[in-house]
């Protein structure tokens, strides 16, 4: 630990010196990119049987509450004070609505976006209120994610909880537009999955 440490130290004087300075701009992307990589296809988990039978889920309106919508981040130097900002180069809102779409058809859930208003009484409509979208870039990015989710059907909350999402980008000396997305995209999943988990456990309950 104490060596990894010093290694830190050393490289953040030759790495970290040069670009810890300059706003950065990250194109938000969902799935989760691999490490060095660009997106992946979305592949429905091992354990997803498609409900084709089902009426689809409408992910409605996202609303953001964050002071700064673009800001999704920013870089750090050894003393902790704020060097960058980093922006999303995409409306964060959107990008969290599709990206739940996404996860519940990796689940094998019919869903598509929608407004939800005047939706049939058997559908479940699924908002959400944004709090926080965050990453720190030092050695490494961390980022987290908060934000409330209503599970409606035919205007009956069936579930209305807060959610966090933490996720790493893994080891990001440059503090690169790549490394912010891919952490994000990682914290949004974390969340996101049991935000799906919960819509399977009470989408059938009684209307």
């Amino acid at each position: 630990m104490v060596c990894r440490r010093l290694i830190y130290v050393l490289l953040s004087g030759t790495l970290l010196g040069g670009c810890a300075f300059g706003d950065r701009v990250s194109k938000l992307q969902y799935p989760p990119p691999p490490e060095g990589g660009s997106a992946q296809a979305a592949v429905p988990l091992p354990s997803a049987s498609l409900r084709s039978d089902e009426r689809p889920i409408i992910v409605g309106r996202f609303v953001d509450r964050r002071t700064n919508k673009k800001k999704i981040g920013f870089v750090q130097n050894t003393f902790g004070m704020e060097t960058a900002n980093v922006f999303a180069a995409n409306s964060v809102a959107e990008w969290m609505r599709a990206a739940l779409v996404t996860e519940l058809g990796l689940n094998g859930y019919s869903a598509k976006l929608g407004e939800g208003r005047n939706s049939p009484a058997d559908r479940i409509v699924v908002t959400g209120e944004i709090q926080k979208v965050l990453t720190k870039a030092y050695f490494d990015c961390n980022s987290e994610i908060i934000f409330s989710a209503d599970v409606k059907r035919a205007d009956t909350s069936l579930s209305k909880k807060t959610y966090i999402g933490k996720g790493g980008g893994g080891i990001n000396l440059a503090a690169t537009e790549a490394g912010f997305g891919r952490s994000i995209a990682l914290a949004l999943q974390d969340a996101l999955r049991r935000l799906v988990a919960e819509i399977g456990r009470v989408r059938g309950k009684p209307k």
